[in-house]
């Protein structure tokens, strides 16, 4: 252990018989970019403490935490009982909070849950805003990814081949009509994904903005390797939203566009080649395709 992680791991377990949460052991896990994160083990439970150099990192989740705690919904992992635990105090923020079990498989019936509750989760949270900037920002920073990678790869035929195509969507399918944004995670993937009670739950929340709805739904109709289902999860998405169908399918497949886009030029710069390509195929098949 390094000699910083040995540091504050007296002010873990000071944070921890301050809220009288006995505890056997603390074994740190890597190092984030976050701050430090310590798995507490118990006889009755595992938890969380994530310490927060950046205090404005640390108040965005706990200003997230406030929007969910708020909600009906559990698509966030469960407090424990001595209740979620958060403070700043120089130089780290502190967050304890229930231990989330990875989740391994991809058990269909707890993934239909989880985008029934998640949708739920996503009406609940709903909002109008002024989104002419946001969608034109939107078109600019696709059309910005999409010029990274063609001077990263100037010889790349399949790339050259795809623009033409591309930039008519961009320009004549924005969805400026689309005004309504929820509470989203921007980040969702399987590493932030976790098993609680046998339901699918999302941590991480630090990233989190106000979006269209269908961001989020492509990511994790994504991560969750469910792309084959996704007419399926989409009408029963709009049937919940009780939004015209067409209004809402022609944001999502926009949606999916520019996820598509941000993942190639995030790939490439990390020197994947493999996600890249994956990434390269999906798009080409949804531009050749765009049923709008």
């Amino acid at each position: 252990m390094k000699s910083y992680r040995r540091k504050y791991l007296s002010i873990v377990e000071d944070i921890l018989k301050r809220k009288r949460i006995k505890f056997q052991e603390i074994e740190p896990f890597e190092d984030g970019k976050k701050g430090l994160v310590y798995l507490v083990k118990s006889l009755a439970f595992f938890c969380v403490v994530r310490l927060y150099h950046n205090p404005l990192k640390f108040f965005r989740l706990k200003k997230a935490y406030k929007i969910l705690s708020n909600s009906y919904l559990k698509v966030s992992p469960s407090v424990l009982e001595h209740g979620i635990f958060i403070k700043f105090l120089r130089p780290f923020g502190f967050v304890v909070e229930e231990y989330v079990f990875p989740f391994c498989g991809f058990d269909r019936d707890i993934i239909e849950e989880f985008f029934l509750r998640f949708s739920l989760f996503q009406k609940d949270t709903l909002v109008r805003k002024d989104a002419k900037n946001f969608w034109e920002n939107a078109v600019k920073k696709t059309k910005g990814r999409w010029s990274y990678l063609l001077r990263e790869l100037k010889d790349h035929i399949p790339l050259i081949e795809l623009e033409s195509n591309l930039f008519n969507i961009l320009s004549k399918n924005v969805p400026y009509y689309w005004n309504l944004f929820s509470f989203s995670h921007t980040d969702i993937s399987i590493k932030n994904m976790g098993i609680i009670e046998h339901k699918l739950v999302l941590y991480d929340w630090d990233r989190w903005e106000f979006l269209p709805p269908q961001f989020d739904l492509v990511q994790a109709l994504f991560s969750l390797k469910f792309l084959d289902e996704e007419t399926y999860i989409l009408d029963n998405v709009v049937d919940l939203f009780g939004i015209e169908k067409a209004i809402f399918l022609k944001t999502y497949y926009f949606c999916k566009l520019v996820f598509f886009v941000k993942r190639m030029k995030r790939s490439l710069k990390r020197g994947d080649l493999l996600a890249f390509n994956s990434y390269l195929s999906y798009l080409k098949d949804l531009v050749n395709n765009y049923p709008f």
